[in-house]
């Protein structure tokens, strides 16, 4: 597969306004940053709105770090069935690195609710 993981875009579809997006495109149903849809457990047919897709590291961590669609009971060694609507190649290298990203993001995520972040006011001048 081309290309490097890039695990800071991971989370770039919070970026995307999903309303307007679907105001725009009826019947796409665009739900979550991850691409999927309402359900969290399709990926969007990008073909059917004439659309590609990248077939990078990266977009498969944008779209496959959305645990409804790798399901924990997915073996080691066998692709999750619900990555493979992507139609990439799902080498055991790729998925090792999916999952790194995967560990990294929910760690990142259950520091973040223990931070404590106080603030002082400035005294007036």
């Amino acid at each position: 597969m081309p290309g490097e993981l890039v695990p800071e875009l991971h989370d770039i579809g919070k970026l995307i306004d999903n309303e307007a997006v679907n105001a725009d495109m009826p019947g796409l149903g665009l739900d979550h940053h991850y691409f999927t849809t309402r359900n969290q457990e399709q990926v969007i047919d990008w073909r059917r709105w004439e659309m590609t897709t990248p077939r990078t590291l990266s977009w498969l961590g944008i779209v496959g770090h959305n645990n409804r669609l790798i399901r924990k009971s997915t073996q080691i060694g066998t692709p999750p069935a619900g990555l493979s609507q992507l139609g990439l190649p799902l080498e055991p290298e790729n998925m090792a690195q999916l999952l790194k990203l995967v560990m990294a993001d929910h760690l990142a995520a259950s520091k973040q609710d223990q931070v404590k972040i106080e603030v002082t006011p400035l005294a007036a001048t």
